[in-house]
């Protein structure tokens, strides 16, 4: 199935989108020699073309990523929010106006990500906070923004992105936990 607004990848645009992904600071002539790893053979003009049309139709797109801890933020939580919904179906524009003011007033706090979910709830939130107690306080301060039923909070206790652990050592590794080696096996 294709749809109107979908672009095709070849082969050599996704090794291209991969090396990005894992090294965005990379040079035209460093992905080059990265395919080249790969018997992957393309001119730097090359390389320089095909990243141009990628960002041209969007496939590519840049942004500065935050170090959060850094900045002391340690604790990633996901919050699950269930709004309140309204019974009957002449009450749905009350109940769109309620989520509509609802998602305005959650720009105040400090979120990473809002995302309007299906499901049982309706939101779904990413959050960094440097203690629980500033935790705490932002989950207060959402569930006093009205419209909210019921929260539900994921404290997240390892990160992976690009990198999935593919043993028990590297999962374990990931996850800060000191293990003996009589117990690895």
């Amino acid at each position: 199935m294709s749809f109107d607004n979908e672009i095709t990848l070849d082969s050599k645009d996704r090794d291209i989108v991969k090396i990005l992904q894992n090294k965005p600071k990379i040079s035209h002539q460093g992905i080059v020699d990265e395919l080249a790893k790969r018997e992957v053979k393309l001119s730097r003009q090359s390389v320089q073309k095909r990243i141009k049309r990628l960002e041209d139709v969007g496939v590519i797109k840049y942004s500065v990523l935050v170090n959060d801890k850094k900045l002391g933020k340690e604790i990633t939580t996901f919050i699950l929010i269930e709004l309140q919904t309204f019974g009957s179906l002449s009450q749905s524009h009350q109940s769109l106006d309620v989520h509509t003011q609802l998602l305005s007033r959650m720009k105040e706090l400090e979120l990473v990500e809002i995302h309007y979910v299906a499901g049982r709830e309706d939101i779904l939130v990413k959050m960094r906070t440097r203690t629980i107690d500033t935790l705490r306080v932002n989950l207060v301060k959402i569930t006093q923004l009205g419209g909210v039923a019921r929260t539900r909070t994921l404290i997240s206790l390892a990160f992976f992105e690009h990198n999935f652990p593919e043993t028990k050592k590297e999962f374990l590794n990931a996850l800060k936990v000191v293990v003996s080696e009589s117990q690895e096996t």
